[in-house]
């Protein structure tokens, strides 16, 4: 008698991260934002649980990967798989894309591990995705392409997306600075990550592009100089091209002394050699930031959308390991 092997979606090791579970494409998907928007709250709650107590800028990505509740987490991403992003509109397309650069971020973080070595960096963004309406996004493949509208990633000579790949559809038209403020790798130097609601897209991008600026941006009128994040240096295009021109751009966004500090020196200032730029060091550390308030806001406030919208049809529900917010 013969032997036979058989082996499970579930089992099998692969680069695309939510594809454990397949989803039946004769059920109906759900709103993506709403999807991207629940994915990443449940994602951020289950890495507050896992926090370290004794080290409380770490999570213990370890225990957090072979636990019941990410297992229901990886079912209940397999849902992106055929998400709609036809209707969504350009606002709705960056909510969505950011909110799922954050999963897919998390998500890679605790199966693989913080990407600590330039060889770990390089595959971390590069080959892990998510299958996102029939296609793989990586990281990469959503900033770069997606969210700041096709360019070249730092440092690079060709554009993310080539010409007729079929996810250009999705990039985004007009390329705004300030999604760099609501991504995040999940290290030290980068922006505490951010769950985007969609409601007002301008009012969030303004908001967490003050808050990381008020923290990270440092001004010595005695010196002439002003510090800033490495952000600012390796997406220099992507705010302004000079020197005064860029200051002159994060001038809205700074606290009312850092503000009139930078207006003095901007005042005195005769060409860009005036005033100089130090760019911080960037510092690889896993520090998946979050502040814990604001996530259980993010949850309450699903649940209570979700209780006021009539009962779903039965092929409208996820799936029984899907996003349940309790989980």
């Amino acid at each position: 008698m013969g032997h036979f092997f058989y082996a499970f979606q579930e089992d099998e090791e692969s680069n695309v991260l939510n594809t454990k579970l397949i989803w039946d494409p004769t059920r109906r998907t759900r709103n993506p934002v709403v999807v991207a928007k629940e994915l990443i709250t449940r994602l951020a709650l289950l890495c507050e649980e896992y926090r370290q107590m004794s080290h409380p800028n770490e999570v213990d990505f370890e225990g957090l990967r072979i636990s019941e509740a990410f297992r229901k987490y990886v079912f209940a991403a397999s849902e992106l798989q055929r998400v709609d992003l036809g209707p969504l509109s350009h606002e709705e397309r960056l909510c969505f894309f950011c909110n799922v650069y954050n999963a897919l971020c998390l998500h890679a973080h605790v199966v693989h591990g913080p990407p600590n070595t330039v060889l770990r960096r390089w595959s971390f963004f590069k080959s892990l995705s998510y299958r996102i309406a029939g296609m793989d996004f990586t990281l990469d493949d959503i900033e770069h392409g997606v969210l700041r509208g096709n360019q070249t990633r730092p440092y690079g000579l060709i554009r993310q997306l080539r010409p007729g790949d079929p996810r250009m559809q999705y990039v985004l038209s007009r390329r705004d600075p300030r999604i760099h403020f609501v991504i995040s790798a999940g290290t030290q130097s980068d922006p505490p990550m951010r769950i985007l609601d969609g409601d007002n897209i301008d009012e969030e991008l303004h908001f967490a592009t003050e808050s990381f600026l008020e923290e990270a941006c440092k001004i010595s009128p005695s010196d002439r100089e002003v510090t800033l994040p490495r952000i600012f240096s390796w997406y220099r295009d992507d705010f302004a091209k000079g020197t005064l021109e860029l200051l002159r751009w994060i001038l809205p966004y700074l606290g009312l002394s850092k503000r009139r500090a930078l207006e003095v020196l901007l005042d005195s200032a005769k060409n860009d050699s005036s005033i100089s730029i130090r760019y911080e060091t960037f510092t690889w550390n896993a520090e998946a930031r979050f502040s814990a308030a604001i996530v259980r806001r993010k949850r309450r406030r699903l649940e209570q959308e979700r209780a006021s919208t009539p009962q779903l049809a039965e092929d409208d529900k996820p799936p029984e390991a899907g996003p349940s917010l309790s989980a």
